[in-house]
């Protein structure tokens, strides 16, 4: 993965964890990734990887995470 992408991905991944909107369109607190019901759609092991750091890859996971909850149907 390119460092430009990395740094985009990064930031934002900052700007939607600041938000008070969930990539659903539904409110969520301002820190955490999802609301409540997509945090709960994620597997186990997805849902524990949005706890890292940016430095240990949660720009990656959330990346991820968004994809998976895109592509589910649950």
């Amino acid at each position: 993965m390119s460092v430009v992408h990395q740094n985009s991905l990064r930031g934002q991944a900052i700007e939607e964890l600041q938000s008070n909107q969930c990539v659903c369109g539904e409110r969520k607190k301002s820190g955490n990734s999802f609301c409540h019901l997509c945090y709960f759609r994620l597997p186990p092991k997805m849902r524990q990887a949005l706890y890292r750091t940016f430095s240990d890859g949660y720009a990656e996971d959330y990346d991820a995470a968004k994809d998976y909850l895109k592509t589910s149907n649950a």
